[in-house]
């Protein structure tokens, strides 16, 4: 239990300090920090203290946590975050900040993400309790929403109220399935409640997440420094469960943090016989009071037991004879050989009767990881914007004899990404990928992978939610002009010269001379058709059906905008050779040259592509935009 941000802001002398006294000469491995509300008001933990109904981030707590994190992993230590507390010390309590998953809230994750995400070595809780001021949905949206904002994958967990007692884990199995860690309220473990609490989600990691406190005047579930002692061989020789410590005794607090244990020698030997031995592979046994960790090569084996002078081990599957040590758990740490062990059943007689553990097998060697990067991967960019996503997959990577610490992908001489399975955006092409793992010992190794991104083989494509149209290439029509859908007041042929009709809106009809209200031609093969409605199909076009309350009668006719189209044209106006502009005749529904572009200003049809020397005829003509 660490102190309260207002107690080590600005004070890295202090974080120091505390990590020389819990890390160093107790061998805990980090602190506990509780913020609730000190989120917005470094000086304020309850949320009711804080007036604003839309409050600022206060940048001295995450200033505060950003040293303490930095510090403590550095020292090689991890800090683990209450972010609220119980149904007094969240944003449940607050309407008017929308309460949980409200814009306060959402605010403040994002801002957890953009200020700690990068940064090693911590994990958070949502609060305790959670069943008070939470449902269930709520807390996995809370989850995945902090998560989805991270740079790299964090353990997020929260603490319902149970169970305090007994071994039945099941009532709150459902609060945690939709975490990363499994969380419970345990009043004093035992080291059987400890393995059913391992065994009731057997998939992720267990915090025992109560505070395990010494107070002058104790509660019923208080613990003394030797139960403190005690508690943490139980929970370790259990499989590994966390726990939460602090002496709140000689000045000790909740709000100063911790005070120094009187047996803090002893509880060093706890931490320095588990430095090396503990590894996560390790499975619980049981042999009467004796408890025993055992690991799948059957060459390291741990055996703990309390108030007595002689320990069985059963060594019968051991690979072969290998060394073995006993330490005496209550007193500082002294290692005592036992020379080697043959695999057979053994029994220890102990100088005295005391709290005794021993390891046999050889744990100082560290044998390097095994980095696995996956297959080779070929994905192809789908949606032709030249990147696509690729998961990594190092999950398969492992560590014959301790836990890797690291995962780092490099492109190169680039760091492309950090975790087991991150994903990665990368351009259409051939990406050689190293995957550079590290054990807890510091030991590296180095695996290759080539993903290769494919360009989309698709040309066209239609988006179904908003019906964009995506094309790649040329687009060819069977036409060469852009077109249009018209109503026209009077009928019309293909060829025909149109205007716009001036006593009926948004209606045309065949030309009447030169006139500022030229539209375009009236055509039939279109290259492509613009505000096509669904149903409409080319064809005759029939002036009987149009309905004036319904304008989008089955066959309306094409204008042609622009492009290559055949016209009616006549010679009434001298003879049209290819070149000429042709400008709107007398005649209703042709063309004709224009001799004179002052005279055709705004009523220019197009240019001719074709001859007529005499008479009335059908040209090909390159209509223009008027």
């Amino acid at each position: 239990m660490y102190a309260d941000p207002p107690f080590f802001h600005d004070d890295t002398t202090k974080i120091n300090a505390d990590i020389d006294t819990f890390m160093v000469q107790h061998g805990f491995n980090g602190f506990h920090v509780k913020i609730n509300c000190r989120w917005f008001d470094l000086d304020q933990e309850d949320c009711s203290s804080i007036f604003s109904s839309n409050p600022n981030i206060d940048v001295r707590t995450f200033q505060a946590l950003e040293d303490l994190i930095t510090l403590t992993h550095a020292a090689g230590g991890m800090v683990h975050i209450w972010m609220w507390g119980d149904n007094n010390l969240n944003p449940s309590v607050r309407p008017d900040w929308g309460g949980l998953g409200g814009p306060v809230e959402m605010n403040l994750l994002n801002e957890i993400a953009n200020r700690l995400g990068a940064i090693p070595g911590w994990t958070i809780g949502y609060g305790f309790d959670i069943e008070e001021w939470a449902t269930q949905t709520e807390v996995t949206a809370w989850h995945d929403g902090l998560q989805s904002l991270l740079p790299q994958f964090r353990f997020l967990g929260g603490r319902p109220d149970g169970p305090q007692t007994g071994t039945n884990h099941a009532p709150y199995i459902p609060w945690n399935q939709g975490l990363d860690y499994s969380s419970y309220e345990h009043h004093k473990p035992s080291y059987d409640v400890y393995v059913a609490a391992l065994n009731a989600l057997p998939d992720r990691p267990v915090m025992s997440e109560d505070r395990f406190r010494t107070r002058t005047i104790p509660k019923s579930k208080d613990y003394t420094p030797e139960e403190t002692r005690r508690g943490l061989w139980n929970s370790t020789m259990a499989g590994g469960v966390a726990n939460i410590w602090g002496n709140l005794t000689n000045g000790g607090s909740h709000s100063t943090g911790s005070a120094p244990y009187p047996n803090k020698d002893e509880i060093k030997t706890y931490s320095l016989f588990f430095e090396t031995r503990f590894k996560k592979d390790m499975t619980q046994l049981t042999n009467g009071t004796t408890r025993e960790l055992m690991r799948p090569t059957n060459a390291q084996y741990v055996f703990y037991d309390t108030t007595v002078s002689i320990i069985q081990m059963d060594l019968s599957s051991m690979i072969s004879a290998q060394p073995a040590i006993a330490v005496d758990a209550k007193l500082p740490y002294v290692k005592i050989s036992l020379d080697t062990l043959n695999a057979t059943l053994q029994t220890w007689t102990a100088p005295y009767t005391s709290d005794w553990a021993i390891a046999v097998g050889d744990f100082s060697q560290n044998q390097p990881p095994i980095a696995d990067a996956g297959p080779d991967q070929t994905v192809t960019d789908l949606d032709n914007n030249g990147t696509e996503p690729v998961t990594l997959a190092g999950s398969s990577s492992s560590d014959p004899n301790g836990s890797i610490v690291n995962y780092t992908w490099t492109e190169g001489v680039t760091q492309i990404a950090t975790g087991i399975d991150p994903t990665v955006i990368l351009n259409v092409g051939v990406h050689p990928i190293d995957l550079i793992v590290t054990d807890n010992q510091g030991a590296m190794d180095t695996a290759k992978v080539t993903i290769t991104v494919n360009a989309s083989p698709l040309v066209f494509r239609v988006e179904r939610a908003t019906g964009d149209v995506f094309a790649k290439g040329a687009f060819i029509g069977g036409g060469a002009d852009l077109v249009e859908r018209i109503n026209v007041s009077e009928p019309v042929e293909p060829g025909d010269v149109v205007e716009l009709d001036p006593t009926k809106p948004t209606y045309y009809r065949k030309a009447r001379g030169r006139s500022d209200l030229l539209a375009g031609v009236i055509t039939t093969e279109p290259g492509f058709t613009l505000g096509n409605d669904a149903g409409e199909m080319e064809g005759t076009f029939n002036i009987a059906a149009q309905n004036l309350t319904n304008p989008k009668p089955q066959g309306r006719p094409l204008l042609a905008l622009m492009g290559r189209v055949p016209v009616n044209v006549t010679t009434e106006n001298g003879p049209i050779l290819p070149g000429d502009l042709l400008t709107v005749a007398s005649k209703r529904g042709y063309a004709m040259h224009c001799s004179d572009i002052k005279n055709c200003a705004g009523a220019i049809v197009g240019k001719a592509l074709e001859t007529l020397e005499k008479g009335e005829g059908k040209i090909l003509v390159l209509v223009m935009s008027h």
